[in-house]
């Protein structure tokens, strides 16, 4: 403050001096008045102005407090102590430890060990297990190609590695992985039977089914699975190991010129392209190799011949049915399906004519000696093909209605396994 300001600013004022000065301005009138009071007491005590109980419980609470900030006091001298080393930038072999970060209270939860977790599926692993079955079929005779990942080198591009293994299970125990196919299979064996038997129930008390009640799907669930088609599962891992039986004996080459052993198939219909036995043949090979519904891969191997006969980007987009081309995955699929009965149907008449020719041999040699082998194994099995061919010609000719193939639902699209 600038005092020189204030004093040139200040006001003048005259004190007049003299007088008692009135009472009330503590002169001598003011003394007098109150000279007579003299019974004020000016000693007074604590005791009297706060009782002894308060002033007590007010020490206490002192006392408590002061023992509580010594107490956090000692607390943290003690944290700052022990305080953990940082041994950030220094030279040392392992990392700072990873006791500074808070833990959560509670107890540790305990860790599976290897063994356990090899003997647990998650709903996960269910699924994909399933959907490799489908791909594969028999579990036992493509157990590395489900299970384990695989990297094959088709013909498409030599340096360019593929994999073709889906389920990723290398880690779980293989007779419990085994368990769980059969598991599956009967499931879906046991519910196939018991919608047949359903159907024909119905049939016989004189009820007529429609066509979409004959073909509904049949779906289970397994594990909190569900949506399992039951019937794709069940003719995929039957149908699939016949076409491994078949193909798995033949070498690279014999592979590429297998002929599907059926005639007059039934053709496709409206497919853009060519589309002949050769094809069909192509596509079931294609399925053994790569495995069914891998359509992306099969056509890129040139080996087959069936890198322009797929169209399944065209079936992706919104365009028009009548103007797409065909096939996409879905026409695939049901041929693939359609292929597989045939062959079904032709190993199960060679098998039966097989059986039949070792019943009528043994009929033979209890009634005379056993002529001298002229024909060898493969002479009969020849005549067996020949005589199924015809068997199944047979039975186009007299134009048989089969029964209509399943509505598989294991396409992209699709939330039905």
């Amino acid at each position: 403050m600038d005092l020189d300001d204030i004093l040139n600013r200040a006001e003048d004022h005259e004190t007049i001096t003299g007088g008692d000065g009135g009472a009330s301005l503590g002169g001598e009138g003011f003394l007098a008045s109150v000279a007579p009071v003299s019974d004020v007491k000016t000693e007074i005590s604590w005791e009297e102005i706060i009782p002894l109980e308060e002033r007590q419980r007010v020490e206490r609470e002192d006392d408590q407090r002061k023992a509580e900030e010594l107490a956090a006091l000692d607390t943290k001298d003690r944290k700052r102590s022990h305080a953990p080393v940082s041994y950030e930038g220094m030279d040392v072999d392992q990392p700072p430890s990873a006791s500074t970060s808070k833990k959560p209270k509670g107890p540790a939860p305990t860790r599976k060990s290897a063994s356990q977790k090899a003997m647990e599926l998650k709903e996960r692993d269910v699924r994909v297990l399933i959907r490799s079955m489908q791909k594969w079929g028999d579990i036992r005779q493509r157990y590395d190609i489900i299970v384990c990942p695989i990297i094959l080198r088709p013909c498409v591009q030599p340096n360019r590695a593929l994999q073709v293994a889906d389920a990723k299970l290398q880690d779980k125990n293989k007779g419990m992985i085994i368990d769980v196919a059969d598991d599956i299979v009967e499931l879906c064996a046991s519910a196939v039977e018991d919608n047949n038997t359903q159907k024909q129930t119905r049939m016989a008390a004189g009820e007529t089914l429609t066509t979409a009640q004959k073909s509904k799907a049949v779906l289970v669930t397994y594990r909190n699975v569900g949506n399992i088609n039951a019937e794709t599962v069940l003719s995929r891992t039957r149908d699939l190991h016949i076409l491994y039986n078949i193909l798995s004996p033949l070498s690279t080459e014999e592979l590429y010129s297998w002929s599907i052993p059926v005639d007059n198939i039934r053709p496709t219909l409206n497919w853009s392209g060519r589309w002949g036995p050769q094809e069909d043949s192509m596509l079931l090979v294609g399925a053994f190799r790569y495995g069914f519904g891998n359509w992306e891969v099969i056509a890129k191997d040139p080996k087959l011949g069936l890198t322009d006969k797929f169209f399944l980007e065209e079936g992706k987009k919104g365009e028009d049915s009548s103007t797409k081309p065909i096939p996409n995955a879905i026409h695939l699929v049901r041929r693939g399906d359609y292929l597989l009965g045939l062959l079904r149907d032709h190993e199960e008449k060679l098998r039966l004519y097989e059986t039949s020719l070792r019943t009528k041999g043994q009929l033979r040699s209890s009634a005379s000696p056993p002529p001298a082998a002229t024909s060898s194994h493969s002479s009969n099995k020849r005549r067996a093909e020949s005589e199924a061919v015809a068997s199944v010609e047979d039975m186009s000719a007299r134009k048989r209605k089969r029964r209509p193939t399943p509505t598989f639902t294991d396409s992209e699209s699709s939330d039905e396994w």
